[in-house]
């Protein structure tokens, strides 16, 4: 089906017509969510367009993933930045981490066929980009389809490094805080990176599993063009090459200056490699050779070494427990989880940032862990209840202060007819300050318990009144 478009100034938008009477408006400046994609009408995209967009020239275009097939909240992380550094984005509503990885690229390569067919995209310049699962799928889609130049992985590392082809290499940059479960693997990726003679980028910020602050988002679409400029596909800019290296070498300086050196280190190594054919690098050159012969950077890179051995101790330990414990029903492991998290409680207390930043990661990594186990078992034909039970109540060990889990184990021991862990675990959530009465009263598989004078009892404990009358015999 022949696509056109229609380009009015006046209102600054595109009119498409995808085919089969199916028509959608791609406005400047604000996301375009539901574009149709193909003929069928079964898929659809979302697009971002700069406010200075035309038909004039050619752009590049960032395909977002997001694990859920969410695209207009895919791209409005990345939004600002791309507004700033002149990026279309584009993301589909239907690639989702729970279906297969062969389905999710075909449904990328079409969503790819139907914007470069509409847009005047630069096929040299298009790359991916994502948050933690839809990170993962970013990084991969580059290696099955080679047109991609690129990727922008936030919170995530490459999930397997033997796809990864030598001779079809592509840029990776990689976002992530040092708080992170992800930091260690997206270290390990950045080695095997430069190991394969991979063009990559890390930067590091302080936080956790979370979305990166803005800056990042920029600067990482900033060596996107630098990259283009090297290759020759777009036109050098010395202005902008002076420019974009002295924002980038910001938090080198600010890095140095609160003695993070190994992130500090790392800046260095990676502008060098993404600078050093297009300006003079000589000052730089030097005091990266100064900085790695620092005492003090000697110092933190064994410690980061050495803690990084104890990281991957104790998350062998977790996963080989959990697994038995599951695998076991063993309900009473649960105190030397509760003695795990104790142990991270003392980590974080330590004047290590090392020390601090591994008892985080530690607790992020549990976390996800036995989320996704829930979610494994959950999807199961059969679902085994008690497995399902047992992961529940380790959720309120290593995320006490997350209330969902202490109302899933009520009731799913309710479920059961064990009304006293259902009681038990209802105490224990009220006694963190929890406070929805009508939730309670209100919860599956419960019908029976909420009548009980035990349940209503509590609840007239913590506020004041129950729902049904209290009978003492």
């Amino acid at each position: 089906m022949k696509q056109t478009i229609l380009f009015t100034f006046l209102l600054a938008f595109l009119s498409i017509q995808p085919g089969m009477g199916q028509t959608a408006s791609i406005k400047k400046g604000v996301i375009t969510d539901s574009i149709p994609v193909g003929s069928e009408g079964t898929e659809s995209m979302a697009v971002f367009l700069p406010r200075d967009f035309t038909m004039e020239k050619q752009w590049p275009v960032l395909f977002i993933f997001e694990k859920e097939g969410r695209g207009r909240q895919a791209i409005g992380m990345f939004q600002e930045a791309a507004e700033k550094e002149g990026f279309i984005l584009a993301a589909s509503n239907n690639v989702h981490d729970s279906i297969a990885i062969a389905r999710n690229i075909l449904l990328t390569n079409r969503m790819i066929d139907q914007l470069t067919g509409i847009l005047p995209v630069n096929p040299k310049r298009m790359y991916t980009g994502g948050f933690g699962t839809g990170g993962q799928l970013a990084s991969l889609v580059p290696v099955f389809l080679p047109k991609l130049a690129g990727t922008i992985v936030c919170g995530a590392a490459l999930p397997t490094l033997e796809v990864l082809n030598d001779k079809k290499p592509f840029y990776f940059i990689g976002i992530v805080g040092k708080r992170d479960f992800n930091y260690p693997a997206l270290r390990k990726t950045m080695d095997e990176l430069d190991r394969k003679k991979f063009p990559n980028h890390l930067y590091v910020f302080d936080g956790g599993n979370e979305w990166p602050p803005k800056p990042y988002l920029e600067k990482a679409f900033q060596l996107l063009t630098v990259q283009a400029m090297e290759d020759g596909i777009i036109p050098r800019d010395e202005s902008f090459l002076r420019q974009s290296y002295d924002y980038q070498l910001i938090e080198i300086r600010q890095q140095l200056q609160q003695n993070q050196l190994l992130n500090a280190y790392s800046q260095m190594e990676d502008l060098t490699q993404a600078y050093g054919k297009l300006i003079e690098m000589d000052s730089l050159k030097d005091e990266t050779r100064r900085l790695k012969k620092d005492s003090r950077y000697r110092a933190q890179r064994r410690e980061e070494k050495n803690t990084f051995f104890q990281e991957t101790l104790r998350r062998e330990d977790y996963e080989f427990y959990l697994e038995e414990d599951i695998a076991t029903y063993n309900y009473n492991n649960l105190g030397w989880w509760k003695f795990q998290m104790e142990t991270l409680d003392k980590l974080e207390q330590k004047d290590s940032d090392q020390s601090r930043d591994m008892a985080a990661r530690l607790r992020g990594y549990i976390n996800a862990y036995i989320e996704d186990y829930i979610m494994i078992v959950s999807r199961e034909e059969n679902v085994d209840e008690e497995a399902l039970l047992l992961l529940q109540m380790l959720k309120t060990i290593t995320e006490p202060g997350d209330p969902q889990y202490y109302l899933a184990v009520i009731s799913q021991s309710a479920k059961l007819d064990d009304y006293g862990t259902a009681l038990f675990y209802l105490e224990e959530l009220l006694k963190t300050g929890y406070r929805e009465k009508e939730v309670l009263y209100n919860l599956e598989h419960t019908a029976l318990l909420r009548i009980t004078p035990e349940f209503n009892r509590i609840i007239a404990e913590y506020f004041k009144d129950a729902r049904y009358e209290i009978i003492e015999e």
